[in-house]
């Protein structure tokens, strides 16, 4: 069974956000789909624009295909502070 097994943030240049999310399986080289579009085989890192929800399914031939919805929250620092 291919598993999907990390993702995060990454900062590039200071004042700059980039976003990404890297997939890994156990073996590589999984064909990997976010949303329905074809992103590459693992390990795959993506770049994302918008937090929410994602479709991600990974396929490789002799093992059991994983699709899993994956909900990337913005972090603490992407809110507004509350003023009163």
């Amino acid at each position: 069974m291919c598993r999907c097994a990390g993702r995060g943030l990454v900062a590039s240049v200071p004042g700059c956000t980039s976003r990404s999310i890297t997939i890994t399986t156990n073996p590589p080289g999984a064909e990997v789909t976010i949303n329905y579009r074809s992103v590459g085989v693992t390990p795959v890192r993506v770049g994302f624009t918008h937090y929410g929800t994602y479709r991600i399914e990974i396929r490789k031939e002799k093992f059991q295909t994983l699709v899993k919805e994956e909900c990337i929250n913005a972090p603490a620092y992407g809110y507004e502070p509350i003023r009163s």
